[in-house]
Parts: C-alpha cells; sequence; structure tokens
C-alpha cells in the first residue's frame, strides 16, 4: 500500500537570529575557525548547525537561564570536532537541508529570478532606446534595428546577431509603423515611451510565433508546444531515474545491517553509525525527489492548459484572417498581444522545468558519500538477510500487496484505536515505523500500512511489524518520549520531520525547569540556623595617600608628561674667556 506523501512545508528558519546566545556562539566559532583551523564556514551553515545542536538535551542550555561557560565550551568543541571532518555525514544532510530550502521549487521566485537577469542584461539597449530622440528620417532603419534586437532578445525570438532573425522582426515593425509612427515614437516622454515599447514588443512577438505557425517565416523561433512537452518527458524522466538510483542504495545501505532488528534480541546499531546516517541521507534525497516529482505533476496540469489556450489562440488568428487582404488593426492587434503573452507564459515554463533539473541533479551529488560507498559494497554480501529483500521494503512505495499476519491484540486503553489506512490521512514521522525510530538511534524504516495504523489521542501512528504495534499499544507516552529524545540527539531527523518549532520549545523550557529546580535545590541545602559575631572596630585605621588619583584621565596625563620627559636632552657650551654657563633645552 503506498503512503501518499503531503507537500513539503518549507521553513526558513536559518535566516532568523532570535536570541543573543545565538550570535555569541556564533561569533566565538568563527574566530576559532579562523585562527586554529585556517578556514571559514558558511554563515547559514554555521548557524544551522548551532540551533540544532542547542536541542541536544546534554548541554542544558535555555533562554532563560545564566550563560554557563563549561556548556558552551563543550559545544562549540563538539561542533568544530563535526565541521573538521571532510566526510561527515551529518555535515552533508544539512547541507542537503540548506540546499533544498534555498532552492525550493518557487514558480514566482523562478520567473521573477530570470525577468530581473534578463532585464539587467538589456538595460543598456532599453535605455539607450528611450533616450533617442530621432532628428530626421535617415536615423529611422538603425533605430528600427535597435527595437527588433531589443524585441528579439526580451521574447527570446531567435539569435539577435542573425541577420534573417533581425530582418524578420524588422519586416514585422514596419508592417506596423511607419516611418511617421516611428518619428513620433521616439520624441515620447520617456514614462509614455516605455508603455509604448511594452506594446510594440507584444505585437511584434504575436505576428512572428502566427507567422511561424502559418509557415510564412519563422527564422530561429523554436516550437515552443514540441520544446515544453519533450521538456517536461525528458524531467519527469531523470526524476525517475534518480528515484530508482537512490531506492538501490537504501536497500543496499539496509542490506548492510543485516537482519532488522527483532524484539527478541536487538542488536547494537552504534557501529553502524555511519550507515545509519548514510540511510537518512539518502531517504532525505528521496523525500526531495518526491516532493519534486509532485511539483513536476501540478506543473504538468498548468503546462496542458497553456499550450491548448496557446492552440486555440493560434486557429482563432487563422480564422480572422483566412482569405483576407486587409485586417482592421483593432481586431487582430488584440489577438497578437494575447498570444504573446501565452508564448511568454510557455517560456516560463521551460525556466521551471531547468530548474527542477538543475536542483535534481544537486541532490544527487550532494547524496555521495564516496568514503562510505565503499565499505557498503564491501560488507553488502555477507551480511545480507534472507528474511530481508527488496520486495519488502518496496511494497512500501509502490502498492504491492504483503501478507501480513493480522492483529488480534486490542488495546483497554479507550484513546488507543487501530484503524486502516487511507488516502490523504497524516501519518506521523512521515510514515515511518515509529519503533524502529525510537529505539534504533533514527533509523528510517518505513512502515507497512497494510498492518493498519495506531490512532492515539487524534494522530496516527505507522509501523513495521505487529509486534511492534503491540509494543507501542501497552507503552504509548514512552516511545512518542523516546523517540523526541532520539530525534533531539540526532539532529538530522528534526527538519527531517518539521519538529523543530515543537521541540524548540519542549527542549529550552525543560532545560530551564531543570536549572529553577536545581537552584531551589541548592538553596534549601544550604540553609541552617547559624550565629555571628562581629569586632567593635573591624577596619584598621590607615594613613590618607594624599597623592593618590582616582580618576583615570588624570593618570593618563602623568603618563604623557612622563613619557615627554624621557625625550628631553641636556646641552652644555664653554666660552674663550673661561667664564662657563650651562643651559637646558626641552625639545
Amino acid at each position: 500500500m503506498e503512503y501518499v506523501r503531503p507537500k513539503l512545508k518549507i521553513n526558513r528558519y536559518k535566516h532568523e537570529m532570535p536570541h543573543i546566545l545565538f550570535r555569541l556562539i556564533t561569533q566565538e566559532i568563527d574566530h576559532i575557525t579562523q585562527t586554529k583551523l585556517n578556514f571559514s564556514l558558511d554563515y547559514d551553515l554555521s548557524l544551522w548547525l548551532i540551533r540544532l545542536m542547542i536541542l541536544n538535551p546534554k548541554y542544558g542550555i535555555g533562554y532563560e537561564r545564566p550563560f554557563d561557560r563549561t556548556v558552551t565550551d563543550a559545544l562549540i568543541e563538539d561542533y568544530v570536532q563535526i565541521v573538521s571532518d571532510p566526510d561527515s555525514i551529518f555535515v552533508a544532510i544539512i547541507k542537503m537541508q540548506i540546499y533544498y530550502i534555498d532552492h525550493y521549487i518557487d514558480k514566482s521566485r523562478i520567473i521573477t529570478k530570470h525577468q530581473a537577469t534578463m532585464n539587467a542584461k538589456m538595460e543598456p539597449l532599453t535605455r539607450l532606446i528611450i533616450n533617442t530622440r530621432l532628428k530626421s528620417k535617415s536615423e529611422c532603419d538603425e533605430y528600427v534595428k535597435k527595437l527588433a534586437v531589443d524585441i528579439i532578445a526580451h521574447y527570446g525570438l531567435g539569435n539577435p546577431e542573425n541577420g534573417q532573425v533581425i530582418q524578420e522582426t524588422q519586416n514585422a515593425l514596419k508592417s506596423m509603423m511607419s516611418t511617421n509612427d516611428v518619428m513620433g515614437f521616439s520624441t515620447l516622454c520617456e514614462k509614455d515611451k516605455i508603455e509604448s515599447l511594452s506594446g510594440i514588443r507584444e505585437i511584434v512577438c504575436g505576428m512572428r510565433a502566427f507567422n511561424r505557425d502559418a509557415g510564412h517565416c519563422g527564422e530561429g523561433l523554436i516550437d515552443i508546444e514540441k520544446t515544453v512537452r519533450n521538456g517536461y518527458k525528458t524531467t519527469k524522466l531523470q526524476l525517475n531515474t534518480s528515484l530508482k538510483e537512490i531506492s538501490s542504495r537504501i536497500e543496499t545501505l539496509m542490506a548492510t545491517l543485516g537482519k532488522l532488528p527483532s524484539f527478541d534480541m536487538l542488536p547494537s546499531l552504534i557501529e553502524n553509525n555511519n550507515v545509519i546516517k548514510s540511510i537518512t541521507l539518502n531517504r532525505q534525497c528521496e523525500r526531495f525527489l518526491y516532493d519534486l516529482l509532485n511539483i513536476l505533476d501540478d506543473h504538468h496540469i498548468h503546462i496542458d492548459r497553456l499550450l491548448k489556450n496557446f492552440r486555440s489562440q493560434l486557429n482563432k488568428i487563422h480564422e480572422i484572417v483566412k482569405f483576407r487582404t486587409a485586417i482592421p488593426i483593432t481586431s487582430i492587434f488584440p489577438k497578437f498581444i494575447e498570444l504573446a503573452a501565452l508564448w511568454e507564459h510557455l517560456q516560463h515554463q521551460t525556466y521551471i522545468l531547468s530548474e527542477i533539473n538543475t536542483v535534481n541533479g544537486q541532490l544527487m551529488l550532494l547524496a555521495q558519500i564516496p568514503s562510505y560507498d565503499v565499505n557498503v559494497r564491501d560488507h553488502h554480501v555477507l551480511t545480507v538477510s534472507p528474511n530481508y529483500g527488496v520486495n519488502e521494503d518496496k511494497s512500501i512505495y509502490d502498492g504491492t500487496k504483503v501478507d501480513r499476519p493480522k492483529i488480534i491484540n486490542a488495546s483497554k486503553n479507550r484513546q488507543i484505536k487501530i484503524v486502516p489506512y487511507e488516502v490523504n490521512l497524516k501519518v506521523e514521522y512521515e510514515a515511518f515505523c515509529v519503533w524502529t525510530v525510537s529505539n534504533n538511534e533514527g533509523l528510517l524504516l518505513p512502515a507497512d500500512l497494510t498492518n493498519g495504523l495506531v490512532q492515539y489521542e487524534n494522530k496516527h501512528y505507522g509501523f513495521s511489524t505487529v509486534e511492534a504495534i503491540d509494543w507501542f499499544i501497552q507503552n504509548p507516552d514512552t516511545c512518542l518520549a523516546n523517540i523526541i529524545m532520539v530525534i533531539c540527539r540526532n539532529q538530522e531527523l528534526v527538519h527531517f520531520f518539521d519538529m523543530y518549532d515543537s521541540l524548540e520549545q519542549i527542549v529550552m523550557k525543560s532545560n530551564e525547569n531543570a536549572y529553577k529546580y536545581s537552584q531551589n535545590d541548592d538553596e534549601c541545602s544550604q540553609r541552617c540556623s547559624i550565629g555571628i559575631q562581629t569586632d567593635v572596630h573591624p577596619i584598621r585605621p590607615y594613613k590618607m595617600d594624599k597623592h593618590h588619583k582616582w580618576n583615570i584621565w588624570d593618570m593618563r596625563r602623568d603618563a604623557i608628561k612622563l613619557a615627554n620627559i624621557r625625550k628631553c636632552q641636556t646641552k652644555s657650551t664653554q666660552t674663550c674667556c673661561q667664564s662657563t654657563f650651562g643651559t637646558q633645552t626641552n625639545l
């Protein structure tokens, strides 16, 4: 049974600085890395790591408790040790989280970015067109050529260095603007000229798109419909290929752990911590890739609608110009403007598809850990369990039904119910087995949804085995409390499960309460009845120093005088009449 993943909620925690504690620790870490380690760490990565490490209960850091130097020294020492390891999987996981959040597929952001880039490149030419005022008709041809280049670059109508492309665009311009119109356009004020230039661009773009479809001309113009369709197919194929590769890595990594943990004999996974974190890294990449697929599927609906409207608009223009030699501009120009808008929207879709491909490629690079891939291949054949195969893990994702024993144990607690899985039902912890994550230091094993879900306090939890469900029913609060501690110790899971806000409040408040209780215990243990006898004259008489100065500026003035005296020199001279005299000169 396949779990339908909800869309990711992207939170940009790293751009916030809520407390002075983060700033102090970040400044000291930056100083240490530059002076002792001779490298400078990215600010976003540094702040992200610190915010996650502070959640670890072993540091006991709280917002309202005093600044404990020993605790922060321990945190900084652990931090430096983590970032000093070039093969740290934990850092690789965090880098992937930061990259995906920074490059999340936001359509409006991508389009705005491309438009800003294009406007910046075309600004000199556009400014020249706006500032130029024609003095004679002989200058019109050169001015129209500049207009043609601007339109070609703005709407992507071909290579602006291709003479044939420029000529076809000039012909389209001249068909809508006479020489007098061009002269009048150049004399407009800046505001009116900018507005008119936008309309000219749209009409010429619509003309050229229609001419290409009619087969009259179209040098350098791409088949926008074919390009967008092929781009979508290629992007989806690449995403599916990446998912297959990631799934293969996960299966190999799971095989290195041998037989999955059982309830009779739970093996220690501490020695396999690198393998567990490698699984987390690839599970995270898999999750991001599925999110990209969901975005692409939503994008496909928009693409189909645009292509349908584009073709419909072309057909309308064909009907208007059919068997006609002259057409009123009031009826044809608005159609060209609408066609140009659709052309531009289709080009925007190519930018979005390109961005999805770029993010896909970068995620696959960040998911590669060469130093551990070798170890996985070396131990894979020896430790694979006959009871664990591809089909068991695969059934969670592709809907393949696997026979499982039915649940027969019922809970005595009325708050706990076992319910079947339904589509669009949110499963806590991303539908991973709660027991496995809780008892194996964050090992991510997908839950078997054919066993049903445990509903507890209006939340649903999934498990990989029937025994795990029985164990949770007996100790639900213990299991949930334990999984929070596991996530706090393995901070790469905090954002994976989107639990930063809730954990920050829980951990910080818990640390502050523990500190207050310890202070109260110390005060209670120090209270006792005592007696004090003071002397009649506890302070002995002393002689006052009349030359004492308490003002630091007086001390500095005296110091400057003494320094000047050190630079003074004494000179003497003698005359011939045997009379002597001495002089002293201050230099």
